[in-house]
């Protein structure tokens, strides 16, 4: 569990490192507008072969099968940890991200 924590903070430091580099470069215009027709993509796609309600009965079976899995091996110990771990590299990246200064 130590290792595990210790590549937490690895990552958080990484991903704080990486929103102030992403930050001070054209990179976040590019992807704003990237994303905008990537969006327009996927809901076209989505409109023609209704994968929105395959995901959905797929993400069923996969929780059913991961309730299964977390009762033999307890695995919601290690989840609730890798969580909080991206909750707070997400967090400190969001706030790094915040306090750059524009490219």
């Amino acid at each position: 569990m130590t290792r595990f924590k210790r590549l937490g903070q690895y990552l958080i430091d990484t991903s704080v490192t990486c929103a102030i580099v992403i930050k001070q470069s054209p990179i976040p215009d590019i992807i704003t507008f990237l994303f905008g027709y990537l969006l327009q993509v996927l809901l076209w796609i989505d409109a023609q072969y209704h994968i929105t309600h395959k995901v959905q009965d797929f993400s069923i079976q996969c929780i059913k099968l991961g309730l299964q899995a977390d009762e033999q091996y307890r695995l919601h110990e290690f989840v609730s940890e890798g969580i909080y771990m991206l909750i707070a590299a997400g967090l400190k990246a969001a706030v790094a991200f915040k306090e750059t200064p524009r490219y």
